[in-house]
């Protein structure tokens, strides 16, 4: 597995967008398996022109945009203002190693063969809108069918009314997992590197998702 990440904080959406598309283009890499384009609100409603150029100058197998308040990329943190960062992933197998599973129903809603993917992916990162019904329940549930195995990723916030996650094809999602298939990774501690913020508490937590 190879990866790299962008990020861009120019004020206009198609600029900034041109800054992180030619950051991985620099890298001289082929097209990646999986693109994920994380933006603040400030380009939410951008989402249809940044998705075209990115599927059109970096041909991603697989691209997801999302929107939320505030982006990590590249070493750093931006909350509240205009910011896109661009993640592109690289698998080690010519299979098609990535899926998108939609979670709007919860697992409830889910066909047998995405269940599968979902219960067997060595990798799974889920990405929700609060506001979706039953947000946490779908992530205990998730946690149940995939016992001992990782599950990471986040609720988001902040996009203006605009669809939170969107993939090139104009699908909406309230709740998205991207299943890795070959690709196992695990969260951790980086040792030794700079913090992007100051020390968290958790103080409120329901099931296996914190929310405080």
């Amino acid at each position: 597995m190879q990866s790299a990440a962008a990020l861009s904080t120019h004020p206009i959406a198609s600029h900034a967008t041109g800054d992180v598309i030619a950051d991985i283009l620099d890298l001289g890499r082929p097209s990646p398996d999986l693109a994920i384009v994380f933006a603040t609100s400030a380009f939410s409603g951008a989402s249809e022109d940044i998705l075209r150029a990115i599927d059109v100058l970096l041909n991603p197998k697989k691209l997801l945009f999302v929107s939320s308040s505030g982006v990590i990329g590249a070493g750093s943190e931006v909350d509240g203002n205009a910011a896109l960062s661009l993640w592109s992933y690289w698998s080690e197998t010519l299979e098609d190693d990535v899926a998108f599973v939609g979670l709007d129903e919860g697992l409830a809603g889910v066909d047998y063969l995405s269940t599968r993917q979902l219960a067997t992916a060595q990798t799974v990162i889920v990405l929700a809108d609060p506001s979706v019904p039953m947000v946490t329940q779908t992530i205990d549930s998730l946690c149940e069918l995939r016992t001992n195995k990782v599950i990471s990723g986040g609720l988001l916030s902040g996009s203006n009314g605009t669809p939170a996650i969107q993939d090139s094809t104009g699908r909406s999602f309230g709740c998205v997992a991207v299943a890795f298939q070959t690709t196992a990774a695990e969260a951790m501690l980086a040792h030794g590197s700079a913090p992007l913020a100051g020390p968290m508490t958790i103080t409120s937590s329901t099931g296996a998702m914190v929310c405080e």
